[in-house]
């Protein structure tokens, strides 16, 4: 899996473009928007350090392991590993239902489908 970590002007130039009706942009920011209040939530894990690789546990490993294989990094299995706690399973259902959520508020806040909703939805259909 790939790591990325934006710089502050990477984010700017993003919360720019949102501002301009960027779907895609606003879409990247729901979801650190999210994923932030996720991690406020609970005591902080060496797993959600943003600019160091997961350090996953064997178990989740495996069932990484499990998944087919894809091209490019699948935004369920990076939520899903950001959402769960260290030590325990994978929480796939949040991770799903986090990005089903997001393309709903896309749809709602843009009055139908948008390509990034569109896009979301294909990504938990995979």
């Amino acid at each position: 899996m790939t790591d990325y970590k934006a710089t502050p002007e990477q984010w700017a130039d993003t919360e720019y473009w949102a501002h301009q009706d960027g779907n895609a942009q606003a879409c990247i920011l729901e979801l650190r928007a999210r994923v932030e209040a996720l991690e406020a939530r609970r005591p902080a894990s060496k797993v959600y350090e943003i600019n160091k690789p997961l350090k996953l546990t064997p178990r989740q490993q495996e069932e990484i392991a499990a998944l087919p294989a894809v091209k490019g990094p699948l935004l369920v299995t990076r939520v899903a590993a950001a959402i769960s706690q260290d030590g325990e399973p994978i929480n796939w259902p949040g991770a799903y239902a986090a990005i089903r959520e997001v393309a709903a508020w896309l749809r709602e806040h843009y009055g139908g489908p948008t390509a990034s909703s569109t896009a979301l939805e294909r990504e938990v259909q995979r």
